[in-house]
Parts: structure tokens; C-alpha cells; sequence
């Protein structure tokens, strides 16, 4: 199989949650698509959808859910590919800058609260804001919690 190096794969996951007719991947089978191509392909994938993930080449993987279908606007992606850019050229590995551009984007989306409204220049104007705020606390002292446990699926 033909290897891409570290650069990042991004691979959008179905998100309507705010139509009518709410659709979500479930969490197994985004999991598994993902870790799959992630595998195949040699690459760091961001699947992007309700929730999100990243999966490493090495089966390690990351969920994030701050996130919600508004982020499935158009221009989002490139929102979220050019956060994700800046952490590689400040030498994150591709794992970690995929992940915390998840989390600093849903970060901005709660800081500007506009639901179906938001637009991506919104979210671009939040960003430095939420980059200046300390990180949030959990009980294992991460933003998020990064899965690397074989899947019980």
C-alpha cells in the first residue's frame, strides 16, 4: 500500500443532527471506518461529525464532542484544516494537532453560541479568545480524554 507520509487525512463523516431528521455516526462504525483508512493509508484522520475523532496510523484515537452539526457548515473544514496546519508548522505530530484543532474549534463554537447561525468567520474571530483561555480541567488533567484501549466492538 502506498504510504502519505505524516500529513493529515481529512475524511467528513455524514452530520445533519440539526435537520428534522437527526443523524449521528455511531461511535463504533466511525471508529472503525476511521482507524481503518488511518491503517491503510499510513496517515492521521480527523473524522468529522457528531461525535468527532482522530485515529493514528498506530491505532491510538482521540474523541472529541464539543463539537455539534453547526460545524458541519460550509468553510468549516477549512476552519478546522488550517487550525490543524498551524499546529504542524509549530511541530505538533499529526495526531495532536488534528486533536487540538478539534478541540479549539468546538471550544470557539461555545464561545460564540450562534447554533445554525454560526458562519466560519465567526468562529475564525473566536479563536484567538478561546487560544488565550487556560485549558479546561478534567479529572485525568487532559482537555480531552485520548482513547488508546482496544475497542470492545
Amino acid at each position: 500500500s502506498q504510504r502519505l507520509g505524516p500529513e493529515r487525512v481529512r475524511w467528513m463523516a455524514p452530520v445533519t443532527s440539526h435537520l428534522p431528521e437527526r443523524r449521528v455516526e455511531p461511535l463504533p462504525a466511525l471508529h472503525h471506518a476511521a482507524a481503518e483508512v488511518a491503517a491503510r493509508w499510513g496517515a492521521t484522520v480527523l473524522a468529522k461529525g457528531t461525535p468527532s475523532l482522530v485515529c493514528a496510523p498506530d491505532g491510538a484515537w482521540a474523541v472529541d464532542v464539543q463539537g455539534s452539526s453547526d460545524l458541519a457548515a460550509a468553510g468549516m473544514g477549512d476552519v478546522l484544516a488550517g487550525v490543524a496546519g498551524a499546529g504542524l508548522a509549530q511541530g505538533l505530530d499529526p495526531f495532536r494537532a488534528a486533536g487540538l484543532a478539534l478541540h479549539d474549534c468546538g471550544r470557539a463554537h461555545r464561545r460564540v453560541g450562534l447554533g445554525v447561525s454560526l458562519v466560519p468567520s465567526d468562529l475564525i474571530e473566536s479563536l484567538p479568545h478561546v487560544l488565550r483561555l487556560p485549558p479546561p480541567s478534567s479529572p485525568l488533567g487532559l482537555p480531552f480524554v485520548t482513547l488508546d484501549l482496544p475497542a470492545p466492538w
